[in-house]
């Protein structure tokens, strides 16, 4: 079972390489392509076409293949540059999803607190009508206290006299 999983990991990692090595050679596989399409309908041209301006303009254009082994480490710069690209992609996602799940939880937390500052000045108002209520009853006590004062006063210069 071993040697199956690590022969597997092997043909994986093989076919990998193929494929981008395949990858990274396609724009120039393409051009060439086309290229070899092109040698083939100028071989069905006439000689005087061959001759024309209008097909062969005044100007040429010349690829040349890069050395074999900047070719390797382009193979290299390639799967590395997936990766680096993968990975960026994905901190990017995950910094936005923290982002958002914050904004959510800031936007719950001010929410709670608009209920708390709505409780709290509606126990505000219900402290100060106590408070109001209060503020009578004294006035009325010290009123009753004045009038006892007065009355126990005159009792005491009749009773003196």
């Amino acid at each position: 079972m071993t040697l199956n999983i690590i022969f597997m990991n092997f043909i994986i990692a093989v076919i990998s390489e193929s494929y981008e090595r395949v990858m990274q050679k396609l724009i120039a596989e393409s051009y060439r392509v086309k290229a070899n399409m092109i040698v083939e309908r100028e071989q069905f041209f006439a000689k005087e076409d061959l001759k024309s301006t209008k097909y062969f303009p005044n100007c040429i254009v010349v690829r040349r293949p890069i050395n074999a082994v900047s070719q390797e480490d382009g193979e290299w710069q390639g799967f590395i540059k997936d990766l680096k690209y993968t990975i960026r992609t994905t901190a990017i996602k995950s910094k936005a999803d923290i982002i958002q799940n914050s904004q959510k939880k800031t936007q719950e937390l001010d929410e709670k607190i608009s209920i708390l500052n709505l409780k709290h000045d509606e126990n505000s108002k219900k402290l100060d009508d106590y408070v109001k209520g209060l503020d009578s009853k004294v006035l009325k006590i010290q009123d009753d206290m004045e009038f006892i004062k007065n009355s126990l006063t005159q009792v005491l210069k009749k009773y003196n006299q």
